[in-house]
């Protein structure tokens, strides 16, 4: 909670350099004990991902000093690869970004595909859109 702030400043002044006139920033909000207005939930904010011009990721627990494609840096243990919205806000954009703790930008998706493969197992094709949800393993 103590990083929220930084993180509302944060997106508001990228998506302003970006030229977007609208953000929406994802904050602990969800009900996670009914699971019905959790399943509705996840749908909506799924359409939101899907329909996002970028969505950007803020992992404020990682350094900028180091290399994201390293298996020993802050990246590769972001708590944010172990959060339960982590697959939609990976997967329903087209556009993601990467920003650490200072809001430095350290890639996209695609930049990373390779490093976010090897940290969540998901498939690059899956990752980069050339093979589309639907035909994925859940596995």
């Amino acid at each position: 909670m103590e990083n929220e702030p930084h993180k509302i400043r944060g997106v508001s002044k990228q998506a302003k350099e970006d030229s977007y006139r609208y953000v929406w920033v994802g904050l602990r909000c969800v009900n996670q004990t009914d699971q019905d207005a959790l399943a509705a939930c996840i749908l909506s904010m799924c359409r939101w991902y899907r329909n996002a011009g970028v969505c950007y990721v803020y992992l404020p627990d990682v350094e900028a000093s180091e290399n994201p494609q390293d298996p020993l840096s802050t990246f590769y243990s972001s708590i944010w690869f172990t959060k339960g919205w982590t697959l939609q806000e990976l997967l329903a954009p087209a556009e993601v970004r990467f920003y650490e703790k200072s809001w430095v930008f350290l890639g996209t998706k695609k930049d990373l595909c390779d490093t976010i493969e090897g940290i969540t197992g998901i498939p690059r094709a899956i990752l980069v859109g050339t093979q589309e949800l639907h035909h994925a393993s859940i596995a």
